[in-house]
């Protein structure tokens, strides 16, 4: 940027000519063994990027020559115990919306019989 939006620079910049190094530090409860780092594609298609765990910083480092989205995440499969579960994410919405518009669809219509 030069001043104004008239002398700004339009090169949109995707690639990186060499290498970026990238060190991300993990808070103390993670284990950098777990982690892996998912790229998003300028293609829309996604990648895992492989890591280095250097565990005496408990850092995690990957090299990149793209600008792009990236995640975080784990390698950890989840435990499917009884005292493991998904939180309610409100997914079956749409089913107690029907049921309470059915409801009100009856009312009406019971109503309308009685006149």
């Amino acid at each position: 940027y030069k001043g104004s939006s008239e002398d700004s620079w339009d090169t949109e910049v995707n690639e990186l000519e060499n290498e970026a190094l990238i060190y991300l530090q993990l808070e103390d409860n993670v284990d950098g063994e777990d982690i892996v780092i998912v790229h998003e594609k300028h293609d829309g298609t996604y990648e895992v990027i492989p890591t280095e765990y250097l565990k005496e910083f408990n850092v995690i480092i990957f090299r990149t020559k793209s600008f792009s989205n990236y995640a975080i995440a784990s390698k950890t499969a989840s435990n499917n115990n009884e005292n493991s579960k998904n939180p309610g994410t409100g997914d079956d919405i749409m089913m107690y919306v029907m049921l309470f518009g059915l409801s009100l669809t009856g009312l009406f219509v019971r109503k309308k019989i009685r006149n």
